[in-house]
């Protein structure tokens, strides 16, 4: 064969440079780069070269993770694992994006994978057995794929919920107190838990940074400064007022609908407003666009509802742990002008760690370069000795520093000399190893005696300034009543897999599960039957304590066949069945009929009849339907407050959780604050 011309080797160069394949390898050898200009700031101890490098690595990873089977090629688990090791040792652990695959970006990809295989995801047939919701103001809607998002938490993601438990204990107490100054409500502090594991220090792959995930242009819009030195995103009192706020702005910008508001917080304007289109409903709920959104934010809102369920009642769904998380408490000193990280630590008895701890904002080893006070925290105690310690230091000690970058044609030794410094101190000051400077570095400049120099440092000399929030205080969403089931964790064994347990309870494995804690007199449970081969309706009505009669009427049955797979409503409190009334007539309106009339011919008030039918006046047509509930003369209404169960408002008028829900047409036991329930006496 002859050999390919020049002109044939650089056509199918062209060719093979527009083929997939070598636009994935152009990616990765970016990546690889980005491993080899890490290592050499780390040389040079150059931070914020490395940070700045980071920035780039981790927006280009987040951009290959959506490629299909990526995580297959061992080229990249390599390079991800090394940078994910850089990012950790730069910004901490981190369980958001990233500790090679096993973290929330992880947890959402596998999570996610399996609610899409969820048959009638939106079906609300159950609620977990031996449970009842309380009242919320975000409605907590429990459907099959809250109740899928529930079993992966607990069957296979237990250390992750114990994680996040811990760093509850720390910072729920603020976030609390934060969402009530907004006036906002308490159970989106659970959000933090999917946004972030409610890590101060996370950065996800689209650089969205903090404990509540914003990126710099939202963080910026709501006051919160990015820049070099200081990131507010990191804060966790800073960023928490900002998502306080702009969870209130998404409120009202999507029709005062807390579950489309939490969508657009994972998505932008354009995706909410393209799936309110598509639903063709003018004030569409979130379970209407449903069908509508991208994957991830399709299956955000049970995620958070999956997660505020477990994490307000962890010992309900077997999570126990042997300590608390530390109490978030500090002495805040404002402070002007630079001062390093390790005097900091010095003065105050303490180590760097412990500084960086607890003031996730600052990105280098010192204060900021700012004439404005720093309001920095210190551990509580530590005041009076960072005084003491402040008050020794030499005058000279106290003079600030300015910064310089680069620029080209610029020396170290010219540096020197435009502030009056000596090469050594610049070098000292700036950990270099060399004279070689780069365009664009920073350089921080010591005792710089020119205009451009800050002031000296200096702070308040206040009264200690002490901030300690509270141990946190659970407060159920789903408080237990009869029968609680925890599912357990996955044994660990290499045989079989055991069949997890459901967060639903039949007939037959009643018998296996733990023994329950005490239940409350007199309450009553909605469950789920699923019919198996070889049940009859009476050998369930037996199983359950309940009268055939009973299961024929909660299922609209008008014999007792039933089929296998077919799904039974039971109202059981383990000894009787709910008390039913007569069930309401229907009069069907003739020409000449009066309120008042068919009022006296059915014996019950013109009053009860404008109830019972939603009347605001007298006027009836031909036709018309009236409903009419014998024995019925009053109606009365409860407005839900908040921690209201429907258990709890039957037992309070006196009747049954089932005819709460018929008379207010209610289709599962979720309800919110401020909604109103017709009772009728």
């Amino acid at each position: 064969m002859e050999s390919e011309t020049s002109k044939d080797l650089s056509n199918r160069s062209f060719l093979e440079d527009q083929t997939p394949a070598f636009l994935y390898l152009e990616k990765l050898s970016t990546l690889y780069g980005y491993q080899s200009d890490i290592m050499s700031a780390e040389a040079r101890n150059d931070e914020d070269a490395i940070v700045f490098i980071l920035d780039l690595a981790i927006s280009d990873l987040g951009q290959m993770l959506v490629m299909d089977d990526i995580v297959q090629d061992s080229r990249f688990s390599h390079i991800y694992t090394t940078l994910v090791g850089e990012y950790e040792r730069v910004y901490g652990p981190s369980d958001t994006l990233f500790a090679a695959f096993g973290d929330i970006y992880d947890l959402r990809k596998a999570m996610f994978a399996e609610l899409e295989s969820v048959k009638d995801p939106l079906l609300e047939d159950l609620v977990p057995t031996g449970l009842q919701p309380v009242g919320t103001q975000v409605e907590m809607t429990m459907n099959r794929l809250v109740e899928s998002s529930m079993e992966f938490l607990l069957q296979k993601r237990r250390d992750t919920l114990l994680g996040w438990l811990g760093r509850a204990d720390t910072y729920f107490p603020m976030v609390e107190k934060i969402f009530a100054e907004e006036g906002i409500p308490d159970e989106l502090k659970y959000l933090g838990m999917i946004e972030s594991g409610l890590n101060p220090r996370a950065r996800s792959w689209a650089s969205a940074v903090g404990m509540w995930q914003f990126i710099s242009a939202t963080g910026r819009y709501y006051d919160l400064n990015v820049d070099a030195w200081v990131d507010d995103r990191m804060d966790p009192e800073l960023a928490t007022k900002a998502a306080a706020k702009h969870l209130k702005d998404l409120y009202y910008q999507y029709g005062k609908d807390w579950q489309i508001a939490l969508a657009g917080y994972n998505c932008s304007p354009r995706c909410i407003k393209r799936a309110i289109a598509r639903s063709g409903k003018s004030k569409p709920t979130y379970w209407d666009i449903y069908p509508y959104l991208p994957t991830e934010t399709r299956n955000y809102v049970p995620t958070f509802i999956a997660t505020s369920l477990i994490a307000s009642n962890p010992e309900t769904f077997g999570l126990r742990r042997e300590s608390e998380g530390p109490q978030y408490a500090y002495s805040m000193v404002p402070v002007t002008g630079m001062i390093d990280l390790k005097d900091i630590a010095e003065m105050a008895k303490t180590d760097v760690a412990t500084i960086k701890a607890l003031n996730p904002s600052l990105r280098r080893e010192s204060l900021p370069p700012s004439s404005e006070p720093f309001n920095l925290r210190i551990p509580v105690g530590s005041h009076d000795a960072f005084v003491a310690a402040f008050a020794e230091l030499p005058v000279a000690e106290r003079q600030s520093a300015s910064e310089y970058i680069v620029k080209r044609g610029d020396t170290l030794s010219g540096v020197g000399s435009q502030f009056g410094v000596s090469v050594a101190q610049l070098k000292e000051r700036n950990s270099l190893k060399s004279t070689t400077l780069r365009i664009g570095q920073r350089l921080v400049v010591p005792g710089a005696d020119n205009a451009r120099a800050l002031p000296s440092i200096k702070f308040e000399a206040i009264t200690e300034n002490i901030v300690q929030y509270p141990r946190r205080q659970t407060r159920p969403i789903m408080m237990p009543t009869t029968n609680v089931a925890a599912v357990e964790e996955s044994p660990k064994s290499t045989e079989a897999p055991v069949q997890q347990a459901s967060l639903r309870t039949t007939a037959a494995d009643t018998e296996s599960k733990p023994t329950p804690p005490p239940a409350p007199a007199k309450t009553e449970t909605k469950i789920t039957y699923r019919v198996k081969s070889g049940d009859t309706l009476s050998g369930i009505a037996d199983s359950h304590n309940v009268t055939i009669a009973s299961l024929r009427d909660w299922n609209n049955l008008t014999k007792s066949r039933i089929n296998s797979g077919q799904r039974l409503t039971i109202y059981t409190d383990g000894r009787s069945a709910p008390v039913t009334e007569a069930k309401p007539t229907v009069y069907r309106v003739k020409r000449g009929d009066t309120l008042s009339g068919i009022a006296d011919s059915h014996n019950v008030t013109i009053a009860s009849l404008r109830d019972w039918n939603n009347l605001t006046g007298s006027n009836l047509r031909v036709d018309q339907r009236i409903t009419i509930r014998k024995g019925q003369s009053s109606v009365q209404t409860h407005t839900v407050r908040s921690g209201d169960t429907l258990i709890e408002i039957a037992q309070k008028y006196g009747t049954s959780v089932a005819n709460l829900k018929e008379w207010n047409q209610l289709t599962s036991n979720t309800i919110q604050v401020g909604q109103q329930f017709k009772i009728f006496k």
